[in-house]
Parts: structure tokens; sequence; C-alpha cells
């Protein structure tokens, strides 16, 4: 089978919940709800939906990011960002939303249907912005029975340098 290598974020995983364009949440991989958490994430998935997506259900990793340098943070800084009454105007950590699949747009599921098509509908649902919204570094690697170990590894080692916890190997 074919396969994809994505880069694995170190932070909190994210299930956002858009119901309109005035109703976002945010949940955890446990569905814990964690809007009140996270009010600046909620501001930039209003901020960077594409036109025509009224709805969809986007997975992602929140990560701690230093918008000056564009470098990821350990998730122990995340860790200390607050849990409740968060004021977008006083947080101090910084996070960065690297999105990476999508499980239904404008009410249509796309659970049955290849990584690869739903990674496509993903970029255009919603729009990259530098230090706020990220689509997950990937690589694909055609053919299992032929590829190179090495290539592989130095997707790894890129990882590894760009801050991350390694790689994520998924089937398309």
């Amino acid at each position: 089978k074919r396969f994809t290598g994505e880069w694995k974020y170190d932070g909190e995983r994210a299930q956002i919940h858009v119901i309109s364009r005035d109703n976002i949440k945010v949940y955890s991989r446990n569905s814990e709800n964690m809007t009140e958490k996270y009010p600046d994430v909620v501001k930039v998935v209003q901020d960077c939906l594409c036109e025509g997506v009224e709805s969809c259900i986007i997975d992602s990793e929140l990560v701690a990011f230093e918008q000056e340098t564009r470098k990821i943070l350990p998730f122990q800084v995340l860790s200390t960002r607050g849990r409740k009454n968060i004021v977008v105007e006083d947080i101090k950590v910084n996070v960065c939303l690297f999105a990476f699949d999508c499980m239904l747009c404008n009410g249509q599921p796309l659970v049955t249907e290849t990584l690869e098509f739903r990674r496509d509908k993903l970029w255009t649902m919603l729009k990259e912005t530098e230090v706020k919204v990220k689509f997950a570094t990937y690589k694909n690697f055609d053919d299992v029975n032929n590829f190179d170990e090495a290539e592989i590894q130095t997707f790894l080692d890129e990882a590894i340098a760009g801050s991350t916890e390694g790689l994520m190997l998924k089937t398309l």
C-alpha cells in the first residue's frame, strides 16, 4: 500500500467543530470541551475558513509557537497555559494550529474517504497563515516495495530538527 509520513507535533490534539461560522468548538482527543481554553484558536479558525465553508470538523494539533522566530516550542510550554477564563489579550503562550485531517465538510461526512481525498478537501476549507494555521508537513511514499529507507530516515531527521516528536506513518 502507498503510505505517507506526517510530522508528529508535540502539542495538544484538537478537533475543531465548526457548527457555523459563529459557533466553533474545540475538543480534546477524549472529547473534552476545550473551547474556553482556546478562544484565540476559535478566532483564528473563523478568520481562516475559506469561502463557502459553513460547517466542518478539522483534526489538528495545537502547538506552543514562538511567533517572532517561527519556532515550535516544547509541550511543557503549552502545559503552562491557563485552562479557564482565558482572555485573548492576556495570552502569554501562543499556539499554532497544525491541521492534518478533516471528517466533515458542509454536512458531508468524509470519514469513509481516503486520507488523500480528505487532505485535499482540508486544503480547500482552511487558509494557512504564517504563525497561526499551518498544514501538517508530510511526504508520500508511493511504492512500499521499492522505497529508499534513507529517504524516510532523512524525512524523520527533518521532522526531529523541526522540533517534532518524529513521524506518523499512515496508509493512503
